[in-house]
């Protein structure tokens, strides 16, 4: 069974996400100054917001750092990496 994509309108409605959260950039994995591992997964990305900053991997601070991606299956829309 897939994962269901996420109802930003639902959680606003019920007061969990500030309404500001249907038009914000979306980052789903973000490294901060460190290395990302990333083994056995399946990520199926439903939906994107086109933007230059629209990646599933968006490390801040992490220039020289490294991020290992291993026996893992992408079906993107966006990038998978924004340096």
């Amino acid at each position: 069974m897939l994962a269901q994509p996420y109802d930003f309108n639902k959680m606003i409605g019920l007061g969990i996400l500030d309404s500001a959260a249907s038009s914000a950039v979306m980052y789903k994995f973000t490294p901060f100054n460190s290395a990302l591992s990333i083994t056995f997964i399946k990520f199926v990305e439903i939906t994107f917001r086109d933007a230059t900053t629209n990646a599933l991997i968006f490390p801040y601070y992490a220039p020289f750092k490294w991020i290992t991606v291993t026996s893992c299956q992408f079906y993107l829309r966006q990038q998978l990496i924004m340096t």
